[in-house]
């Protein structure tokens, strides 16, 4: 619990030092730094550096009427509304800095992403750009947080196939249930695969141990049509396969195929057709 908690600070911008310092305080307010670098087992000036910081941070106040100043911490709530303030201003000054710049967006290449929270941030800027087709492989927990960005794509005319392991339901989207076949297990994670335009993909598979992440995103016009065409054919066989077992008819089954490619796989084809003619 306590690395967790370390750790959770060290998020915030502490060194792992200062959050040391701040979970003695939180256990035993008003002591002075000898006391808290005894506790630590660190050395007193490291510590008072670290004190110094800290208090330069917001992140704990000092008594100075008492013979040895003590030290205890800022309530949470208090630190984190500061740090949310100053970044908030921080931000501010950068788009004030950069406001008449103009954004140069990145060459055609395949990009390796690092950490797990671009993910979502790739996935919603892609849903937003789309505006012709979508194809997604998707686990629940990543769709819940990105279907309302699906159900305003689809409101723009954007035309979305989503293939998800449990049953889902967004507002404009063709959602198809795929069974989750056993040798599937071997993957501890969530997967998220987007597709758009045949002209971007986002490749990511979040493990659950840590620092278990693969994630690309890919902006090259040849990888990126041959991705998506297989995806939308991934979808459309999925749904064959499901449909077989639930034993539909071949006849509606046949034309759901038909319009499945045709509102999907076509769609694909005839962005590229449009590019080059």
């Amino acid at each position: 619990m306590e690395d967790k908690r370390i750790k959770a600070l060290m998020e915030l911008g502490l060194s792992e030092l200062e959050a040391s310092i701040c979970l003695v305080l939180q256990g035993d307010p008003g002591l002075t730094g000898y006391a808290i670098a005894k506790r630590l087992g660190k050395a007193v000036p490291n510590v008072y550096r670290g004190i110094s910081s800290l208090k330069g941070k917001g992140g704990i106040i000092g008594d100075s009427t008492r013979p040895t100043e003590v030290f205890s911490v800022v309530p949470l709530e208090e630190f984190t509304s500061r740090i949310m303030s100053s970044l908030s201003n921080k931000i501010d000054a950068v788009e004030r800095a950069f406001g008449d710049t103009e954004s140069i967006p990145p060459e055609s290449g395949v990009y390796k992403l690092s950490q797990a929270d671009q993910v979502i941030e790739k996935a919603v800027s892609m849903i937003n750009t789309a505006e012709k087709v979508l194809s997604v492989f998707v686990d629940s927990d990543l769709l819940d947080r990105l279907a309302p960005y699906f159900s305003a794509a689809s409101r723009r005319g954007v035309k979305i196939a989503v293939r998800c392991y449990e049953p889902a339901e967004i507002e404009g989207c063709d959602v198809y249930l795929w069974k989750r076949r056993p040798e599937m297990e071997i993957w501890k994670g969530e997967i998220l695969c987007l597709a758009m335009d045949g002209s971007e993909v986002l490749i990511s598979f979040l493990g659950n141990r840590q620092n278990k992440v693969t994630i690309f995103w890919i902006k090259n016009l040849f990888l990126s049509m041959l991705f998506h065409q297989g995806m939308s054919s991934g979808i459309i066989h999925g749904r064959l396969i499901t449909g077989l077992d639930e034993g539909i008819s071949a006849e509606k089954l046949l034309e759901e195929m038909q319009n499945l490619t045709e509102k999907h796989f076509y769609t694909i084809s005839q962005i590229l057709l449009q590019r080059y003619l």
